[in-house]
């Protein structure tokens, strides 16, 4: 920063605009991106919990000296009736770990710091924007910058998002379960899963040992142990259709169904709840090579089926409404 303010560099990334910034640096239109901030303490703290913010009072909290992290922390634990001791510091965000339990009970930084084995987010106290920073004495880099970040955002919206996806999505709070969760899955056991057999590549029951296989099984071995804070045991229940499925959802008999591909209107009908997906595919239409060029020009277009599953009627119902369906047992039929 001090070396941007003298004129030795003349761009600098990952600044948060203030105002007494735009004294000596320029900002473009423009943001890189935004940045999270958060509450860390020890993974074994047990003084300070997600579910009980009154848990932070009095407690030592440690921040980068002038930092926009403490003005987000100052005005967020004055909304919310919060007494803290806060303590600026001037050493770098990867020395706060090691303060923890001696000079500081918790510290703020951003989420790009993941670091389960030494420190885990609590509370997020709110995010901004960051950019490229140009020294006063040059608005013609200014000017130029404007324009790449402008074009960089006609060619592709979602340019920032998918750079922070990549590059920043380390830390989240909901990798770690809160202390009623905890309880709860405690006291209910396994979850549950059903799943429509002979659905491959999402799933099927191995006819030779009876488990689950395909994506799902992948999925569940992955999810068992996602959290930072707990390992969570499910249980594949199989079923012919995922109407079969869906049926034992709402008698209370398993806890969720996969695949499911309802849409928010058509699960609230049904009183069931979305998750948000879980990957991704493309849905095909095999017609006859004979027919190839003309089937979507056809007046008249009649689609095989595979019966008890909803997921392909709600497709047909929003993307092709006007092709007459037809119900067979399974895909070879």
């Amino acid at each position: 920063m001090v070396k941007l303010k003298n004129g030795e560099i003349d761009l600098m990334s990952d600044i948060s605009y203030t105002e007494e910034r735009t004294k000596y640096m320029l900002f473009p239109s423009i943001p890189m991106g935004t940045e999270a901030y958060y509450v860390f303490v020890a993974p074994d703290n047990k003084e300070i919990t997600a579910d009980d913010i009154s848990s932070l009072n009095g407690k030592r909290i440690g921040v980068a000296k002038g930092s926009i992290q403490k003005e987000f922390f100052v005005k967020w634990t004055e909304q919310r009736g919060i007494n803290t001791n806060l303590i600026e510091l001037s050493c770098h965000d990867e020395e706060f770990p090691k303060m923890l339990g001696k000079e500081l009970d918790a510290f703020i930084t951003m989420d790009v710091y993941s670091s389960p084995e030494s420190a885990v987010p609590v509370y997020k106290i709110g995010s901004s924007d960051f950019y490229f920073a140009v020294n006063k004495d040059r608005p013609d880099i200014l000017d130029e910058l404007d324009a790449a970040l402008n074009k960089i955002q006609d060619e592709n919206k979602y340019y920032d998002q998918q750079l922070h996806d990549k590059y920043l999505k380390n830390t989240e709070t909901n990798k770690y379960l809160s202390t009623p969760e905890k309880e709860w899955l405690t006291k209910h056991g396994k979850i549950k899963v059903g799943y429509q057999d002979n659905y491959l590549a999402f799933c099927a029951k191995d006819p030779s040992t009876g488990e689950l296989t395909g994506a799902l099984k992948d999925y569940l071995e992955y999810a068992s142990t996602a959290f930072e804070n707990a390992d969570i045991s499910f249980e594949p229940v199989c079923y012919t259709t995922v109407s079969d499925a869906l049926e034992a959802l709402k008698k209370g008999e398993i806890d969720c169904v996969f695949p499911a591909n309802l849409t928010s209107y058509d699960a609230e009908k049904l009183g069931l709840m979305m998750t948000p997906a879980l990957m991704y595919t493309e849905m095909d239409a095999v017609v006859r090579a004979s027919e190839q060029k003309e089937f979507l020009q056809k007046e008249k277009i009649i689609v095989a089926v595979n019966e008890g599953n909803p997921n392909y009627d709600l497709f047909l119902a929003e993307h092709f409404p006007k092709w007459q369906t037809k119900y067979y047992k399974d895909t070879p039929a």
